[in-house]
Protein backbone atom coordinates (compact mmCIF):
# COMPACT_ATOMS: atom_id res chain seq x y z
CA UNK A 1 0.00 0.00 0.00
CA UNK A 2 2.58 2.54 1.05
CA UNK A 3 4.27 1.54 -2.91
CA UNK A 4 1.13 3.08 -4.26
CA UNK A 5 0.09 6.11 -2.04
CA UNK A 6 3.28 6.83 0.21
CA UNK A 7 5.13 10.05 -0.61
CA UNK A 8 7.48 8.40 -2.66
CA UNK A 9 5.00 6.13 -4.12
CA UNK A 10 4.16 5.17 -7.67
CA UNK A 11 1.71 7.65 -8.35
CA UNK A 12 3.63 10.71 -6.72
CA UNK A 13 6.33 10.18 -9.41
CA UNK A 14 3.08 11.81 -11.62
CA UNK A 15 1.70 13.33 -9.50
CA UNK A 16 4.30 15.61 -8.56
CA UNK A 17 4.60 17.03 -11.65
CA UNK A 18 1.18 17.82 -11.96
CA UNK A 19 1.02 19.60 -8.77
CA UNK A 20 4.57 21.35 -9.59
CA UNK A 21 2.58 22.83 -13.24
CA UNK A 22 -0.48 23.94 -11.58
CA UNK A 23 1.35 25.83 -9.14
CA UNK A 24 3.80 27.29 -11.69
CA UNK A 25 0.61 28.48 -13.40
CA UNK A 26 -0.66 29.87 -10.20
CA UNK A 27 2.63 31.68 -9.60
CA UNK A 28 2.56 33.55 -13.01
CA UNK A 29 -0.65 34.66 -12.71
CA UNK A 30 0.18 36.27 -9.49
CA UNK A 31 3.14 37.88 -10.65
CA UNK A 32 0.82 39.50 -13.37
CA UNK A 33 -1.78 41.06 -10.08
CA UNK A 34 -1.77 44.65 -10.32
CA UNK A 35 -0.61 46.40 -7.20
CA UNK A 36 -3.34 46.39 -3.81
CA UNK A 37 -5.20 49.44 -3.78
CA UNK A 38 -7.13 51.24 -0.45
CA UNK A 39 -10.30 49.73 -0.40
CA UNK A 40 -13.51 50.55 1.59
CA UNK A 41 -12.32 48.61 4.89
CA UNK A 42 -9.27 50.18 4.65
CA UNK A 43 -10.73 53.37 5.32
CA UNK A 44 -8.68 54.43 2.37
CA UNK A 45 -5.24 53.73 4.05
CA UNK A 46 -2.53 52.78 1.51
CA UNK A 47 -1.38 49.40 1.95
CA UNK A 48 1.11 48.26 4.31
CA UNK A 49 4.71 47.80 2.81
CA UNK A 50 5.80 44.81 2.40
CA UNK A 51 9.55 45.48 3.13
CA UNK A 52 12.84 43.58 1.64
CA UNK A 53 11.97 40.84 -0.01
CA UNK A 54 12.60 37.70 1.99
CA UNK A 55 16.08 36.47 0.48
CA UNK A 56 17.24 40.54 1.73
CA UNK A 57 16.11 39.61 5.16
CA UNK A 58 18.79 38.44 7.81
CA UNK A 59 16.50 35.70 9.06
CA UNK A 60 17.39 33.95 5.78
CA UNK A 61 20.79 32.65 7.17
CA UNK A 62 18.38 30.20 9.56
CA UNK A 63 17.32 27.94 6.84
CA UNK A 64 20.43 28.00 5.36
CA UNK A 65 22.32 27.49 8.58
CA UNK A 66 20.10 24.22 8.86
CA UNK A 67 20.38 22.96 5.78
CA UNK A 68 24.24 23.11 5.75
CA UNK A 69 24.65 21.52 8.97
CA UNK A 70 22.16 18.55 7.41
CA UNK A 71 24.70 18.32 4.09
CA UNK A 72 27.65 18.47 6.38
CA UNK A 73 26.33 15.79 8.86
CA UNK A 74 25.15 13.49 6.14
CA UNK A 75 28.97 13.97 3.69
CA UNK A 76 30.09 13.12 7.08
CA UNK A 77 28.22 10.15 7.87
CA UNK A 78 28.62 8.77 3.78
CA UNK A 79 31.94 9.37 3.91
CA UNK A 80 32.92 7.94 7.70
Amino acid sequence: MTFVLGWWGFLSMFVNWVTLWTNGKALSQAAEMAPPEPTAWSAGKAPLDPGQPLTRRWQILVPIAVAAFWLFFLVQVVTG
